[in-house]
């Protein structure tokens, strides 16, 4: 089963060669995140890759995503990242 969804999270303020240039270095390799030691998980990945690219002027985020959880209000309702999101 799967799960897609389409968030607007920011406004890209650079061009698409740099957020290629700062993604090939966000690693998705299993491994703990380099930036919060966590477990890794697409939640996890998800946060890692858009602070770099906030902290490359990639993009610009509304508010700081560096907490613990990232929620997501949709229909009323906070929903929280959880497990069945973790890479194999």
């Amino acid at each position: 089963m799967s799960l897609v969804t389409l968030l607007l999270i920011g406004t890209i303020t650079g061009d698409m060669d740099d957020a290629r240039a700062v993604l090939a270095h966000v690693p998705a390799d299993g491994r703990p995140s380099r930036r919060t030691g966590d477990a890794s998980t697409c939640r996890v990945w998800l946060k890692d890759t858009l602070v770099a690219l906030g902290e490359h002027g990639v993009v610009q985020l509304p508010a700081d995503i560096g907490k613990p959880a990232l929620p997501i209000l949709l229909a009323g309702r906070h929903l929280w990242a959880n497990s069945a999101c973790r890479s194999h």
